[in-house]
């Protein structure tokens, strides 16, 4: 069975049994996947995940499930923690019920890319074995062939055997002919450039790259496709293009499927002049190391350690190329075949770095105000046997802070560590707290108390010292009820700092208990300087109402409050929100006070809550600072037009240069929204059509506010809609050749009100005044079919959006 044939079914079933969010989720997350999009790929599965499982139909959750998988294996390569997944993923789509789905023919995918992943040349045989053996139960006629066949070519070259993965290019794109399955472009472009590098055949590499073009594969196969185009160009000598074209490494960070194309283009521009080795080139290097090895994949970080190695060595930083062959040689003792073609390649370029490190170091350069940090480490390492002595005081500080710099938690930990064992009783707590650091920031907060409690008791300053690094373990544990416990403790002590009290006020807030949280930070703003506990009285008696604290504080912060007890209420000026649940979404607002703001415009129909009118109580951080963001927002997905709020938006403002409140041109502060204090109980629809003019449109507005709503027209001036000649058929007037000025708008009416009632209304009064205008969404709500057949029927005459 065809994957998209069934889902096509899948999602009209879903759609037609309501389960509407769960039919989108199918629609949107393979899409989601190819570009990349992975935190909203998490978001999508976290939500389909139970509804498929309630929705009665299994094959759906293997659906869902391999497309995870995609996302976190294949492409972030986080095969550490989704190994077990795919195996899971095996298991559940081999039963009964779900081997017959299209998709379960997947898992076997799933499971050869996690095993590729982490560590490719050592499941060589594992692989070919499995995609084979499925290979055999399917035909070229599966959208899955090419999939499987990839992986077959992917382990193929793991195994150094690049003229059979060519064989296979060859055999699968012979199949696909046979079935008269022509393509706009060859399949397995990707693969086949892959095995044409490993051979050294650059120039047909390029021929074959130059004929991709599968914009179905999204902006993941693109960035693919690009990587490798910059390592034919930069062979074949075109240096200036394939510089060009070689992507910003931001632009990859979040994608590890990528690190390794990447890694081997710089490579090959480094070695043609074309591309400076420099400090920033070995940072972006570690750093897509530490992340290979942190996701499990042991042979690509093992091979991204040497070019590291390599590279450092060839720009003279000499004691940060041990560091990196010191990874190396730890990396390999984990390969699962050491013996491996393509591991015995990366080892014999092991040897020879290793090889020139044996020469003496020349003399370090002189250190400057502004040395870069190699440089610094290059001077640190060359001053003191930092692997063997035992460091303290500036030496101990020099090597420990470039390392942790550098990223070399591991060597900064064993140099701590001898330290702090090795230490006079005099030294022995800075280096013991050192240690403990480190040990926390790598996730072992558990030895990190232990080393803290064998101190044994301490007074004045090291006493809190120690209770500080306490405080940091079981923060960094996330123990919340034992550090609540013990800055409890602490608190009771005369001598406490005010940040612990501060400290546990946060917890207290965290836990819901507001009350004790402000009368803590209360306590503390009485120890601290003017200003330093004041937005935490401000936001918690805010919220419990406490209004002559909340106007000291905020007096002393500088803010245009006069004393009293009374809330509140004012004209701040124009705000962004974002809420929790809708976090790619800000909404303007009203500030009215310090922390407190009331929405102006509403969220859509296409958001999980409507927000227009909610009075909220916000962080006073802002998300972003200034220099970050303009002056400028986004309406949501359910906007469906590239626009600003209109004169006829029904807001007592306008997001234009004639605004009436004062606020910077360059930057409107966006807070993230903690509770909303009162809810502002609407419910909001589309409407789209042909504009019926400003009279008419403030009749719409003023039917509306009379169920407890509003208007907003979103569209700008110049929109458009077609008006077909179908359209005297459906009992409107013939139209006129060309466009027609459209309105694109949001309208809400309360919670509580009649819909049916609202929709009579205004089909009465559209048909009054000759209004052509749609709104299925509010004709599904109310629930009468032969309504929203014509309006969706008008709706497809205008070109306009519709429900589906």
């Amino acid at each position: 069975m065809d994957i998209w044939h069934w889902l096509n079914e899948a999602y009209t079933d879903l759609a037609r049994r309501g389960h509407t969010r769960l039919a989108e989720a199918l629609n949107d997350l393979p899409s989601l996947v190819v570009d990349s999009e992975h935190e909203a790929v998490d978001a999508l599965v976290a939500e389909a995940l139970p509804l498929a499982r309630a929705s009665g139909n299994p094959w759906i959750e293997v659906f869902i499930r391999h497309w995870e998988l995609q996302s976190r294996a294949l492409i972030r390569e986080q095969v550490k923690d989704c190994l077990p997944l795919a195996v899971e993923l095996i298991d559940l789509s081999s039963r009964p019920e779900t081997k017959d789905c299209p998709q379960s023919v997947c898992a076997v995918q799933d499971l050869a890319s996690c095993y590729g992943t982490l560590d490719g040349p050592g499941y060589v045989d594992e692989r070919v074995a499995v995609v084979r053996e499925t290979l055999t139960r399917i035909d070229a006629g599966w959208p899955c062939f090419l999939c499987l066949s990839t992986e077959l070519i992917d382990a193929l070259l793991d195994g150094a055997r690049p003229e059979d993965a060519l064989e296979e290019v060859r055999k699968a794109r012979a199949a696909l002919l046979e079935r008269d399955l022509r393509q706009r472009c060859p399949p397995l472009i990707r693969a086949k450039a892959d095995a044409l590098f490993a051979l050294g055949r650059f120039e047909e590499a390029w021929t074959e790259l130059e004929m991709w073009d599968e914009p179905a594969s999204g902006s993941n196969g693109e960035m693919e496709i690009r990587l490798r185009k910059v390592r034919a160009l930069a062979a074949l000598g075109r240096l200036t293009e394939a510089t060009n074209l070689l992507p910003e490494p931001e632009s990859i960070a979040k994608t590890p499927s990528h690190y390794s194309a990447w890694v081997r283009a710089v490579e090959t521009l480094v070695e043609a002049r074309a591309l400076r080795n420099d400090a920033e080139l070995g940072a972006v290097l570690r750093g897509m190391r530490i992340a290979e090895e942190h996701n499990g994949a042991r042979f690509l970080a093992f091979e991204s350690s040497i070019v590291g190695a390599e590279l450092a060595l060839a720009r003279g930083a000499r004691a940060l190329a041990r560091l990196e062959l010191a990874q190396a040689e730890r990396l390999l003792q984990g390969l699962r075949a050491p013996l491996a073609a393509r591991v015995k390649e990366c080892v014999a370029r092991l040897e020879a770095v290793r090889g020139e490190l044996r020469t003496p170091d020349p003399a370090p350069v002189e250190l400057g105000e502004d040395s870069p940090l190699e440089v610094l480490w290059e001077s640190a390492a060359a001053a003191v046997d930092w692997r063997r002595e035992v460091l303290s005081g500036q030496a101990l500080d020099g090597v420990l802070n470039c390392l942790e710099q550098l990223g070399y938690l591991a060597e900064a930990e064993q140099v701590a560590e001898r330290a702090a064992r090795g230490a006079s009783a005099q030294a022995r707590l800075p280096a013991t707290l050192r240690w403990v650091d480190l040990l926390s920031r790598r996730g072992d907060g558990a030895r990190a108390l232990e080393l803290l409690d064998a101190l044994g008791e301490l007074g004045g300053e090291e006493f809190w010292l120690r209770a500080r690094a306490q405080v940091d373990c079981l923060r960094s544990l996330g123990d919340d009820r034992r550090l609540a416990t013990y800055l409890t403790e602490l608190c009771s002590r005369p001598d406490v700092p005010p940040g612990a009290v501060l400290l546990l006020s946060e917890l207290e807030q965290r836990v819901g208990n507001v009350e004790r949280a402000f009368e803590l930070t209360v306590r503390a703003a009485e120890a601290l300087p003017r200003g330093e506990a004041d937005w935490r009285i401000v936001e918690l008696g805010t919220e419990l109402g406490a209004w002559s604290q909340v106007r000291q504080a905020a007096s002393r912060l500088g803010m245009p409050v006069e004393p009293g007890s009374e809330p509140i209420e004012a004209d701040w000026g124009i705000i962004l929100l974002t809420f929790s649940d809708d976090p790619k979404r800000q909404l303007v607002a009203l500030r009215t006070g310090p922390v407190t703001a009331r929405v102006l415009e509403l969220s859509g129909p296409a958001a999980e809550t409507e927000h227009g009118d909610d009075c909220v109580l916000f962080d006073p951080q802002p998300l972003e600072p200034p220099a970050q963001r303009a002056h400028q927002h986004e309406h949501g997905p359910d906007c469906g037009h590239d626009h600003e709020h209109s004169a006829d938006c029904g807001h007592d403002h306008e997001h234009s240069a004639d605004c009436e409140h004062e606020h910077d041109d360059e930057w409107v502060p966006n807070f993230a929204v903690r509770k909303v204090t009162r809810a502002g109980d609407l419910r909001s629809f589309q409407m789209d059509g042909l504009d019926p003019g400003d009279l008419v449109l403030r009749e719409i507005s003023t039917l509306l506010e009379g169920y407890g709503g509003r208007l907003e027209v979103r569209s700008p001036d110049d929109y458009q809609v077609r008006v077909p000649e179908l359209l005297p058929e459906l009992g409107f007037p013939a139209p006129s050749p060309g466009g027609h000025p459209g309105i694109f708008a949001l309208f809400a009416v309360a919670r509580d009100a009649d819909l049916g009632a609202v929709q009579a209304d205004l089909l009465r009064l559209c048909a009054e005044r000759r209004a052509l205008l749609v709104w299925p969404e509010l004709c599904e709500a109310v629930g009468d079919p032969e309504i929203l057949g014509h309006h969706i029927e008008i709706g497809d005459c205008l070109g306009v959006l519709v429900a589906d």
